[in-house]
């Protein structure tokens, strides 16, 4: 349509070309992949001692917990007060909670608010599918829901819970206020995947092309990409403990991630999600979802408050606005 057309244009003749060997090189990787029994052998090890790692550093004071559910085993990490405000965070797809260990989290629980960290229970962290088996996994936004609902009620939570969602994470935070209006209170989405706005084709192929064709001569360009500068460099940039893991969980995440897709909201969901209070922090570089049309959709319902950084992309967690998305959220959560 003429949205597409208008994301893919200029683009260059390279994501033209690219669309057809990525998808050729899909279909290989499928057929060729060897199965992998969920948490076992060298790829799998090599990232979970590197997340446990993470977590053993910044969620010392948690208690770790696997928690039950129809879809399988279910990682939080509970911390702070058990009976302070809840709010449950959940990091986007291809990750984990990590995303919060230094960010958000921390400041949370010093303000008296007792925090799930959660892992998607088909993707990368401590959480397991049914029998180990992917095709146990959500397959549809109710069953997102339900898998959300079935992991807040296994905790004896005092009031409603409020919603921290990255991503994909905010995707199904939405999602759940939609659903679950007697249980939510507020709801936070940072850089949300769909929501507001279709997932973008050119975020669909870059992901495409960089995870199975060429990740750039350092292996990060896809993270080059979704930052707003045009000048960062994620392998020259960041530490290199954090290079070790993202290493890892890019070479894990194949294996594991299991999404079911992410569609734009109904106006009539939206109406019922302004309902609640409810934050949209993105960026104005924001290359996921097309920021201008996010924008302009929230703008629609006086529910929703938006938080627009100008410039921004996708990976608020690291670029320069950090601290006060960062403060926004704590703010937002303690009003």
């Amino acid at each position: 349509g003429e949205r597409f057309e208008l994301q893919t244009m200029g683009m260059g003749k390279w994501f033209l070309w690219s669309i057809p060997v990525a998808l050729v090189a899909f279909g290989l990787k499928l057929a060729l992949t060897p199965a992998v029994v969920w948490h076992e052998g060298p790829v799998w090890e090599e990232f979970l001692k590197l997340y446990d790692r993470q977590i053993a550093a910044h969620f010392g004071g948690c208690q770790s917990k696997l928690v039950e559910t129809t879809f399988g085993l279910t990682q939080v990490y509970a911390c702070g007060d058990p009976s302070g405000p809840p709010v449950v965070m959940q990091g986007g797809a291809g990750s984990s909670c990590v995303v919060y260990t230094s960010w958000i989290l921390p400041k949370l629980v010093d303000k008296g608010h007792y925090v799930l960290a959660v892992d998607f229970v088909c993707d990368l962290g401590r959480s397991i599918p049914r029998e180990k088996d992917k095709a146990n996994c959500p397959k549809t936004p109710d069953d997102l829901v339900s898998w959300l609902k079935q992991v807040i009620a296994a905790h004896d939570l005092s009031g409603r819970v409020s919603l921290v969602g990255y991503s994909y994470g905010a995707f199904i935070s939405a999602m759940t206020a939609v659903k679950d209006t007697a249980t939510v209170d507020k709801v936070v989405l940072i850089a949300p995947a769909a929501v507001f706005a279709p997932v973008t084709g050119a975020f669909i192929m870059r992901v495409l092309f960089h995870t199975l064709i060429y990740a750039g001569p350092t292996g990060f360009a896809l993270e080059d990409w979704l930052h707003a500068d045009p000048d960062f460099n994620f392998a020259r940039d960041r530490p290199e403990n954090e290079l070790a893991f993202q290493r890892a969980l890019k070479k894990t995440s194949p294996l594991a991630t299991t999404i079911p897709p992410a569609d734009p909201f109904s106006a009539e969901d939206l109406r019922v999600l302004a309902s609640r209070p409810t934050l949209l922090i993105i960026g104005e570089k924001e290359v996921v979802v097309d920021p201008q049309v996010a924008i302009a959709t929230a703008k629609q319902h006086p529910g929703i408050t938006v938080q627009a950084y100008k410039d921004s992309g996708h990976l608020l967690i690291i670029e320069q606005h950090h601290k006060t998305v960062e403060d926004e959220v704590v703010a937002f959560l303690g009003t």
